[in-house]
């Protein structure tokens, strides 16, 4: 459910982060190719047969992915630029597909906070001859529209982001987790790309509920052996199809942290099988091991959210939050006191005078003090008048 402006691209190859499922999902719903990207095949009005979906003019698209494309469209009433998600007409007919679709909106919509995208509205839109079910509409999700970037984005263009702004992106995580788990809604898929950060207010917003389940739900999907979410950063609990709570998600949050921090994810695997054995068996590196000036607090933190039994974890997205928090302000008081110290240093330099001698060339020949020797002589050419005049008048 990414949201991007018209010409960005999540710049991924089609099998990066890919979330899997054992029930017959044909890819990531959350996978899109934007702007120039998104390739000519992609034709709002061919796939829509429509350039207007009820109270939305479409624009353009932003993104695609495999159950549904996105577009930047108009609401006609309140004038206002939307993202507008529309789940494809030949999936539609699905009704698992058009389930998890419409558990998006319903999930997201559960939740008033400022770290969870904002659901407008939810439809049907009638498509031609298509047969989609008993509805005989398309449905469609209107959500608000995020500029800026996702997290997948950041890292791909600066390879690692400072701890300072870590603790920042992922005390609002936290925090935005803390409301979803509050009504017992359990993400299911916490990665850099269902994590949008906006560009004007720094605001980190949680994207994509599509895999998002109540507690009670998740018991029986945990008998049936589904296998939901992203190898790269679900928990060996999610990955094994045993019973989910709420710590899964830390443990996602815990793997995107170690992400932006070092640069590389803590399971990364040659592929989907692989990762998620590294996920249930294997150790990770320690984040001082890869990150040795990081913070003690941040990384005792990261490591603990990594544990791979949920009770040795922190136990719930507030304590996280709480303790992010902690940590932000603490590396902000030091950011702060670097700043200051430079500005300092850089005053102290301007205003220390010029050491440069001034070259002898500029002084002119005879005109200047005189020289230590000249003194010491002419000290002693007084001292000898003298006693010659004592001599003289006795």
């Amino acid at each position: 459910m990414t949201q991007q402006g018209p010409n960005q691209s999540d710049g991924r190859s089609p099998d990066d982060d890919e979330t899997i499922v054992s029930e017959p999902f044909d890819g990531d719903d959350s996978t899109h190719k934007t702007g120039e990207h998104a390739g000519p095949s992609v034709d709002p009005q061919r796939v829509l047969e429509a350039d207007r979906v009820g109270d939305y003019r479409i624009v353009d698209v932003i993104g695609v992915g495999g159950m549904g494309i996105v577009y930047r469209a108009e609401d006609v009433m309140l004038k206002r630029t939307v993202a507008l998600k529309v789940m494809k007409p030949e999936v539609a007919s699905n009704e698992t597909f058009r389930k998890r679709f419409l558990r998006e909106a319903e999930s997201a919509a559960r939740i008033d906070h400022e770290n969870i995208v904002t659901i407008y509205q939810v439809g049907q839109h009638k498509v031609g001859q298509h047969k989609v079910g008993r509805h005989q509409g398309v449905p469609y999700i209107a959500m608000r529209y995020l500029s800026g970037e996702s997290l997948r984005e950041r890292l791909k263009r600066e390879g690692r982001i400072e701890p300072r702004l870590v603790a920042n992106i992922g005390r609002q995580v936290a925090t935005g987790l803390a409301a979803a788990h509050g009504i017992g809604l359990i993400h299911r898929d916490i990665k850099p790309d269902n994590l949008w950060l906006e560009a004007e207010t720094g605001r980190v917003k949680i994207l994509d509920f599509g895999l998002a389940r109540s507690q009670e739900t998740d018991m029986r999907l945990t008998k049936s052996g589904v296998v939901l979410g992203t190898p790269k950063y679900m928990s060996p609990e999610q990955a094994t199809a045993k019973t989910v709570d709420h710590r899964s998600d830390l443990f996602s949050l815990g793997s995107v942290l170690y992400h932006l921090l070092s640069g590389t994810e803590p399971f990364g695997g040659s592929d989907s099988a692989a990762t998620l054995i590294k996920v249930t068996q294997a150790d990770f590196a320690p984040i001082q091991k890869v990150c040795p000036n990081l913070n003690p607090k941040l990384a005792r933190l990261v490591n603990a959210l990594l544990a791979k039994h949920p009770d040795k974890r922190p136990q719930s997205a507030r304590e996280v939050a709480l303790n992010l928090a902690e940590i932000e302000k603490q590396l902000e008081a030091e950011h702060e006191a670097n700043a200051r110290r430079q500005s300092l240093t850089e005053t102290a330099d301007l205003a220390s005078p010029d050491p440069s001698p001034v070259p002898t060339s500029a002084i002119p020949t005879g005109v200047g003090r005189p020289s230590p020797l000249s003194l010491v002589l002419l000290g002693l050419g007084i001292v000898l008048i003298g006693l010659l005049l004592v001599a003289f008048l006795f």
